[in-house]
């Protein structure tokens, strides 16, 4: 959960399981490689075909062309069947699999919710180049103006005395739950120490959850990080948006 108002990312305790079970468990074959399987199941019904025409007819050329345009015929009913034995078959795995591994529906549940937020992701246009005005500012400067806009949404912000000391720059409260913000400038993207640091701050201050405010980003490696963690990553387009006037 990121700010009020925005997106997050799917969590698998939302699902019934937790990040350990999503780890150990399986993939679904027929699932995982579901237009591979009906690919090869419909060669393969080409290839009888095309045997069938040449064990009778002894020549090849005719035994392709004659399977071409037999399997194309028929393929308003083969489609479908071929369709229906491969939906039939992932279901018998799920059911095979659930047995085994009881969490496999709601680990299936988070990986589709995981996937789509990440095709939506993807899909969103990105801010316009010189809307990212806040690249170039200074720490203090980027920290001050996320502090502003923040403020404006009536949150509650409280300031740390010591950022340095404390690991973050804020907190406030959603619904009687301590959220920690730490705000990171510069123009590269922040690594996974950062994620490691804030995660031992959730430890020692006891608050549920934390949002990293990062004017570059952060890499792949702490975006993985990050995925079963309760760190959000906000972008601040969503805060700050247009630049104030003095800047």
């Amino acid at each position: 959960m990121g700010l009020p108002g925005t997106i997050d990312a799917p969590r698998p305790e939302e699902f019934g399981v937790t990040a350990e079970e999503v780890d150990q468990s399986p993939e679904l074959f027929v699932t995982r490689y579901r237009p591979l399987i009906f690919v090869i199941l419909y060669f393969a019904v080409f290839s009888l075909i095309t045997l069938l025409i040449f064990e009778l007819s002894h020549s090849i050329p005719a035994a392709v062309t004659f399977g071409l345009i037999v399997v194309a015929a028929i393929s308003v009913v083969l489609v479908p069947l071929l369709m229906c034995c491969v939906c039939a078959s992932e279901t018998l795995e799920t059911r095979w699999v659930c047995r085994r591994f009881p969490a496999i529906k709601g680990c299936l549940a988070y990986r589709e919710a995981v996937a789509e937020f990440k095709r939506l992701t993807r899909r969103s246009p990105g801010p316009p180049r010189d809307c990212r005005w806040w690249s170039g500012l200074s720490p203090s400067t980027f920290r001050s103006q996320v502090q502003e806009a923040l403020q404006k949404r009536d949150l509650g912000l409280t300031p740390v005395v010591d950022r340095r000391a404390e690991g973050y720059d804020f907190t406030f409260d959603d619904d009687d739950e301590v959220v920690l913000v730490r705000c990171e400038a510069g123009a590269d993207p922040i690594e996974v120490g950062v994620g490691r640091e804030l995660s031992s701050c959730l430890d020692e201050s006891g608050a549920r959850r934390a949002i990293l405010i990062s004017a570059a980003g952060v890499s792949r490696n702490l975006a993985a990080y990050l995925m079963d963690r309760p760190i959000d990553v906000v972008d601040p387009e969503e805060i700050l948006g247009n630049p104030p006037a003095e800047l």
